[in-house]
């Protein structure tokens, strides 16, 4: 929820097409270093297009950016990447700090089992 009771993407300046390659790269997961290499600019650089890009639209963090994004059509949602499954693992309901180390060998011999 927006304080100002207007949502962010309503109204202000648009991206600037860098910033548009940028939130590309955010809704892939990409990390600053990573949009840098991609984009042949410094991590430090990829840094100050993404903190623009937050600003302009309003969000507080990549995820917030990549939902307004969709929802105000500059990307699309099948453009958005999904996430895999998740796993479910079989967990004690209550862990003592004694138990911490036969929960990992457990969590681990469930991982290497592929259930």
């Amino acid at each position: 929820m927006e304080l100002s009771g207007k949502p962010p993407h309503a109204a202000g300046p648009a991206l600037t097409e860098r910033e548009m390659e940028v939130l590309d790269c955010v809704s892939h997961g990409l990390t600053n270093r990573e949009i840098g290499q991609k984009l042949r600019i410094s991590a430090r650089t990829a840094e100050v297009h993404r903190s623009n890009m937050l600003a302009k639209l309003g969000a507080r963090n990549s995820a917030d950016a990549v939902r307004i994004s969709i929802a105000a059509g500059l990307i699309g949602a099948e453009l958005a990447p999904s996430a895999p499954p998740l796993r479910t693992l079989a967990v004690p309901a209550r862990v003592t700090p004694r138990g911490t180390r036969t929960l990992r060998a457990s969590v681990r011999r469930q991982l290497a089992s592929g259930r």
